[in-house]
């Protein structure tokens, strides 16, 4: 990764230890982490222009940091938050899932060329702003 070989990744990723504002990957690339959703994606959340190579790599190894992840910002999720069992999760929101399929169809009703795939954001979810999804699941 980044065309450096595996010690030096580590190095990279150790030297960004404690700095804030690093990125968070969730590493679900190919399903591989996910048996019940195989064709589910990974993400990178918090990434910016100032981003160093060093808080890239910390990002990349955050299983070997501790850093764990849920998706879908669930109830059970937010709970496991809130004990400190995860740092992070994925609001996917389900109305703007509904509204985004709704309104596709509409386009295509009335003739309308649309997208082949239709995106609908998700958000990035922290104990900081975990507040804001307690209930929108």
């Amino acid at each position: 990764m980044g065309g450096v070989d595996h010690d030096e990744f580590d190095r990279l990723a150790l030297d960004a230890v404690g700095d804030a504002d690093v990125p968070v990957l969730l590493p679900y690339l190919d399903g591989e982490r996910t048996p019940n959703r195989p064709n589910a994606t990974g993400l990178i959340g918090g990434l910016r222009s100032d981003v160093t190579r060093e808080q890239f790599a910390l990002a990349a190894a955050g299983e070997a940091f501790d850093q764990v992840g849920g998706v879908d910002a669930s109830q059970d999720a937010l709970l496991a938050m809130a004990a400190g069992d995860y740092d992070v999760t994925v609001f996917q929101d389900s109305v703007g899932q509904g509204t985004g399929s709704i309104d596709t169809a509409l386009r295509l009703i009335a003739g309308e060329k649309v997208d082949k795939k239709v995106y609908i954001p998700f958000v990035l979810v922290t104990p900081a702003n975990m507040g804001d999804f307690l209930d929108k699941n």
